[in-house]
């Protein structure tokens, strides 16, 4: 048995056969400054480290033993998960434990390295705010701090990256290049549909190859430069 410093555990014995004639157990430790056993079989545990407890019939002829280990509290905190992704305007609740269950003083708060990027509340509602550059992986530290005792834990926020895809084509005519900004959490394969103000389909793109010249490669305009104009894209 492992038991955490300062507990206490009851331990059974049994005598075998249950009418002899004499049932009465004799209850010892190996290291009574370790582990305490009383008359009953409840033992204490005082100090780190192990102990043998052994059961005895009076006379001694019948034993049995167990050995306790004896193990060190744990105070701390942790935080749960340790990393999750996340795109500009998503949240996630984190959840944190105080250690151990019987500390006094079970306070914590939170805390974004960056809340420029990530912020977090007071109920651990983690709050992605705005990404790096196309390719950029942003890596925020969330932690969860004790009042008690200055323990802390930490868990990584990933901020996905908006995919910036220069399209080398200007719809309104002013020379410079036009850009879609596109967020995914992952390697997903998505079409780009782009249609022009009266709702025709100009250009479709399968598995979105990320990048276009500005021909229609579909509708009335098939083959040519589209012109200057508004153009919406699903």
């Amino acid at each position: 048995l492992s038991i955490a410093l300062g507990n206490t555990y009851q331990i059974e014995a049994t005598l075998i056969p249950s009418n002899a004639a004499n049932p009465t157990i004799r209850w010892s430790s190996s290291n009574g400054n370790m582990v305490s056993v009383n008359s009953r079989g409840l033992i204490t545990a005082i100090a780190e480290g192990t102990a043998t407890i052994t059961a005895a019939t009076v006379d001694g002829n019948i034993t049995d033993h167990c050995t306790i280990t004896v193990t060190p509290i744990v105070s701390g905190i942790a935080v749960n998960p340790k990393n999750i992704s996340l795109i500009v305007g998503q949240q996630y609740t984190f959840n944190a434990e105080v250690l151990p269950a019987t500390a006094a003083n079970r306070a914590y708060s939170w805390k974004s390295s960056d809340p420029s990027y990530v912020s977090i509340n007071e109920s651990g509602i983690a709050t992605a705010i705005k990404s790096g550059k196309y390719g950029e992986l942003i890596s925020i530290q969330i932690s969860a701090i004790t009042e008690d005792g200055g323990f802390s834990d930490n868990a990584a926020v990933i901020v996905q990256p908006e995919m910036v895809i220069p399209e080398g084509f200007s719809p309104n005519g002013d020379g410079i290049n036009d850009y879609f900004a596109i967020s995914s959490l992952g390697d997903e394969a998505y079409t780009l549909r782009i249609f022009d103000k009266s709702g025709q389909l100009c250009y479709e793109s399968i598995s979105y190859q990320n990048s276009w010249d500005g021909t229609a490669n579909t509708g009335v305009q098939k083959g040519k430069k589209v012109s200057a104009g508004t153009y919406y894209y699903i």
